[in-house]
């Protein structure tokens, strides 16, 4: 059992801030961690440990679960096509991202290790002004919907941290290179 401090919490979110914390079933909050996400307004999340191993059935058998997966590779593929006019190479990034999407999220080999780290490094990514009239804007905002998208997938499916960690990864390098290609 590890108990998170409210020390471990303010050293962390100096580091970066972060808007939400996953709280594994191994995991818990001194009463002053759980003060420090009151006044920050953080939202905890607390993942469940399945019953039994039988349990976790694969996800991508729930049709709630097809579905946001079909969502999910809606999204991508209309940022693939908004990308067109700032790249060809990062919108077949996001076709290729779209393929790895379909083939893994959901399966045996995506499921969660309670000894890793949650999904989402606290890299949070807040669209500004800047960011929405520049020639990018239309781009920055899907990605950042599909980052969402992401967050609501993994509150419902914690278990498909690991494809969930791998698209978010390369969300934030797509916006990297976006913000850092000029406004």
């Amino acid at each position: 059992m590890h108990f998170i401090t409210e020390s471990e919490l303010r050293t962390t979110y100096r580091k970066a801030p972060f808007h939400e914390l996953t709280l594994q079933p191994e995991e818990r909050l001194t009463p002053e961690g759980k003060q420090f996400l009151i006044d920050k307004k953080i939202t905890l999340i607390e993942a469940q440990a399945p019953e039994n191993i039988e349990a976790v059935a694969e996800v991508a058998e729930l049709p709630e679960f097809s579905f946001y997966k079909g969502w999910l590779s809606c999204e991508l593929y209309e940022a693939a096509i908004l990308a067109m006019n700032y790249s060809v190479t990062m919108s077949q990034e996001l076709l290729k991202l779209e393929q790895e999407v379909k083939e893994t999220l959901g399966k045996d080999d995506d499921r969660m290790d309670p000894l890793t780290e949650t999904v989402f490094e606290p890299e949070v990514f807040e669209l500004e002004a800047v960011h929405l009239f520049s020639r990018h804007g239309n781009l920055l905002i899907k990605l950042k919907k599909i980052e969402e998208f992401i967050h609501f997938i993994h509150g419902k499916y914690p278990q498909c941290q690991n494809s969930l960690r791998m698209i978010n990864k390369q969300l934030n390098e797509f916006r990297k290179q976006l913000v850092g290609a000029g406004q």
